[in-house]
């Protein structure tokens, strides 16, 4: 069954069409992997990083390597084919640092295939050739532009849009935007916004 529910305990008179609803602790949905206290990112980046992992493998024995496939073609396909697998969802929070650090290295893994390089190249240099960030700047960036868009939207029919206004209702509504804004590094601003 599809339906099931999430809930601090046992309780068997949820029920839909006669049945009693399941009770589990974890579930996926829209691809995001939730518990009781919310999505698990941990368990998403996990899982995302084993698929990405694969792609890579398989991508690199067709190609996407040093003596296959352009350089260029090879970054390009890293940032429309696997990168996005990765950062499936890490825009809804800025990640910490083991989070970031599982991400960086699947990152690492699809630089060195393309450069065909060895594990001693720096990983900033091959960054920078292929014109590729570093995943923390990369979670920042996703993240400032995702609640930049819910501030700027109009739309409160969006459910994220209605949450954020809430969320912004029950604090001032200056310092919750500006203290996020803030706290990240790509903020370029005035101190005084």
């Amino acid at each position: 069954t599809k339906c099931f529910y999430m809930g601090s305990a046992d309780d068997s008179s949820i029920q839909l069409y006669g049945g009693t609803l399941p009770r589990v602790f974890q579930a996926k949905y829209l691809g995001v992997i939730f518990e009781e206290s919310g999505i698990n990112f941990t368990a998403q980046i996990m899982e995302r990083t084993h698929e990405a992992k694969g792609i890579i493998k398989v991508l690199g024995e067709n190609g996407m390597n040093l003596t296959g496939w352009p350089l260029k073609a090879s970054s390009l396909v890293y940032k429309s084919f696997i990168r996005p697998i990765m950062e499936y969802g890490i825009q809804l929070k800025v990640l910490d640092k083991k989070q970031l650090d599982s991400l960086q290295k699947t990152q690492n893994l699809a630089l060195r295939v393309m450069t065909s390089s060895h594990k001693t190249v720096s990983i900033n240099a091959m960054q920078k050739l292929l014109i590729i960030e570093p995943m923390e700047v990369r979670n920042k960036v996703l993240n400032f532009n995702f609640y930049k868009s819910l501030d700027e939207s109009l739309n409160a029919q969006i459910p994220a849009v209605f949450l954020w206004n809430q969320i912004k209702e029950k604090h001032k509504p200056k310092s919750l935007v500006s203290n996020s804004i803030k706290k990240n590094k790509l903020w370029l601003g005035d101190s005084n916004d």
